[in-house]
């Protein structure tokens, strides 16, 4: 089983390379199937501090694992596994802890360099222009969501929005937090949460997708005293019902069996392979005439 999903994820990985750029097959697709040239946003394991510090934590790590040793060999034993396959596990255990002091620190140096952005800035502009500096940041992905309204209503409603409503509508979308972007490069921007392999994802997006429902109610709720005109308040409940049943729509894709999904994954890369094959040859053709 575990060879044929492997098999599955490297022809999928090699046919999307080469024969998807720039197409988007399922959404989230890159943080689904973290792979060595297409792996989620993570931090460098760049060593902090002296040597010393380093060989400190170094010794953590050897502690902690010489602690746990009985009991990770009970319990893997009694789980049926041969004491070198033990040995194995509790290796790699050794080494995930290392990997989590490394990204603790990066987490640390990114938290650190954020409060003092923080500080200079706000020193810089004064406390009545910082406010309204920390509103244009906190609004960025409020903004973004209009954008996305906007071209939803163009697309569906045939609809122009009035740029007279615009920051009405964005102040709607902030406040009940109905977005379906995220940014992490922001200095208040939440803290980077990089998600690999088909659990995690899945776990992801049905968070996500309970979030999302949540605020929608929470929008909806506020529309009726918000003096949106009733197209308006329409076109954002329509805005909203549709992500959220295309939330529904993804999650489903995911909560199947794992080779299932590589399967179908697969069949997708076939089709749009099929696609791309069938369109140069009508350009051929087009071109010999």
């Amino acid at each position: 089983m575990h060879s044929r999903i492997t098999a599955l994820r490297t022809l999928h990985w090699r046919a999307f390379r080469q024969l998807l750029i720039g197409a988007s097959l399922v959404p989230a697709l890159v943080t689904a199937f973290a792979g060595p040239t297409n792996a989620p946003p993570k931090f460098q394991s760049r060593p902090r501090g002296s040597v010393a510090e380093r060989e400190f934590f170094e010794d953590v790590v050897k502690r902690t694992a010489a602690e746990n040793d009985a009991e990770y060999t009970k319990i893997l034993g009694e789980l049926g596994l041969k004491p070198e396959d033990g040995e194995h596990f509790k290796l790699q255990l050794a080494e995930l802890h290392r990997k989590a002091i490394a990204a603790g620190g990066a987490m640390t140096e990114l938290l650190e360099a954020r409060v003092a952005y923080d500080k200079e800035i706000r020193a810089a502009l004064g406390n009545e222009n910082y406010g309204r500096y920390r509103y244009y940041e906190e609004s960025k992905t409020a903004r973004r969501e209009y954008e996305l309204l906007r071209e939803f209503a163009s697309k569906s409603n045939n609809l122009t929005l009035d740029p007279a409503w615009s920051e009405k509508i964005v102040r709607l979308i902030k406040d009940s937090k109905v977005t379906t972007t995220e940014d992490w490069r922001g200095p208040y921007d939440p803290r980077p949460q990089p998600e690999a392999g088909l659990a995690m994802v899945t776990v992801g997006l049905s968070r996500r997708a309970a979030e999302y429902r949540q605020a929608s109610s929470n929008l909806f709720q506020t529309l009726p005293k918000s003096d949106l005109p009733v197209e308006y308040q329409r076109l954002l409940k329509d805005y909203c019902s549709q992500h959220i049943t295309e939330m529904d729509n993804q999650l489903a894709k995911y909560t199947v069996p794992e080779e299932e999904y590589y399967r179908r994954i697969l069949e997708e890369v076939r089709k749009r392979h099929r696609e791309l094959m069938m369109h140069q040859r009508l350009n051929s053709t087009n071109h010999t005439f």
